[in-house]
């Protein structure tokens, strides 16, 4: 880690946790526009009839404000929530109900310019970010909760 009279700045890690209260599907990534955010709200309208999401985009580039949009009220509201509590440049996050995730998710994969999925769950999550004097980067998460040991293989085995 440099100082910040080498040009660096200092690092410090915090832990977010992710509001879900109605254990909605979450979806976590990156991209570098809004206008692959608003090509993920048009891929998300094809992925079937009534799906309910979501969507929100915190934007890079000054005003550096959190974009949203999606069908169901209460999920924008918990995406914006919890963007605003991210804070960081260049994320997604979308609340997906009624459908599952791996839908979304080919839906997502699709779309130019995506550059990361962190998560596609609906477990507990946690995002670790990154404060410096600069801004919030998204660095990584904790999806769901440690492992508490093995399960014997007799009523684990996989094949």
């Amino acid at each position: 880690m440099q100082s910040k009279e080498q040009g660096g700045f200092p690092v410090r890690f915090q832990t977010v946790k992710i509001e879900n209260p109605s254990g909605s599907n979450i979806i976590i990534g990156e991209v570098h526009n809004l206008k692959t955010v608003q090509e993920i709200h048009q891929q998300l309208l094809q992925v079937r009839p009534g799906i309910q999401f979501g969507l929100t985009y915190i934007e890079a580039s000054r005003p550096n404000v959190v974009k949203y949009s999606g069908t169901d009220e209460a999920l924008v509201h918990l995406a914006r929530i919890n963007a605003c509590k991210i804070g960081a440049s260049s994320v997604f996050i979308l609340f997906l109900d009624n459908d599952f995730p791996i839908h979304a998710m080919e839906a997502i994969k699709g779309v130019p310019n995506v550059s990361e999925i962190y998560c596609a769950t609906p477990n507990p999550v946690e995002v670790i970010v990154n404060q410096s004097e600069k801004g919030r980067s998204l660095m990584g998460l904790v999806d769901d909760y440690s492992s508490v040991g093995e399960k014997t293989a007799a009523v684990e085995k996989i094949y």
